[in-house]
């Protein structure tokens, strides 16, 4: 998310879509597209929240906000990945459940069988958004674009607990 709120503020980029929380004071246009909620993959049955987990990288100012979070939930990241799709990739070699977000595991096509939700994870979903610079939003095509996605977006939003019933278990 850095990087892309940079690349957009530069202009190198003309919309950007940021998952995770946005740097304060970063002067662009936003549209906050929906709460992301992430689900703990393993390759054992998990019937309650792990001590031990694989995260992504924390250090990342977009996803800083969950350290103080999962120390709450009573769960310790072993591992800090750059990619979900390696923390992914390990949960499912056994080292230890990793943190992901629905998306990820959808795109990855992971069984369902090997992902659980608990309620309490709730805290830990990722906001996604669309950035732009102000002056990109009074483009025509651009505008049409993201209203285009914000619309679509909005209309299926209820479709987000099916996605999460239909790739979990849920505990």
């Amino acid at each position: 998310t850095p990087r892309i709120v940079e690349n957009v503020k530069s202009g190198r980029a003309h919309v950007g879509v940021c998952a995770g929380y946005l740097p304060t004071q970063h002067g662009l246009m936003t549209f906050h597209l929906f709460d992301e909620p992430s689900v703990l993959i393993s390759s054992q049955k998990l019937t309650k929240l792990p001590d031990k987990i694989i995260t992504n990288d924390l250090s990342n100012p977009a996803y800083s906000y969950q350290l103080n979070k999962l120390t709450t939930l009573g769960m310790i990241p072993i591992m800090e990945m750059d990619s979900y799709t390696a923390s992914a990739k390990l949960a499912l070699a056994g080292i230890a459940p990793a943190l992901v977000p629905v998306s990820i595991i959808k795109m990855l096509k992971i069984d369902h069988s090997l992902c659980f939700y608990f309620e309490s994870l709730k805290s830990l979903e990722r906001p996604l958004y669309i950035c732009l610079r102000h002056s990109a939003y009074r483009n025509e095509r651009i505008k049409n674009l993201v209203d285009y996605i914000t619309d679509s977006v909005k209309s299926d939003s209820h479709n987000m607990t099916k996605l999460i019933q239909a790739i979990t278990v849920l505990i």
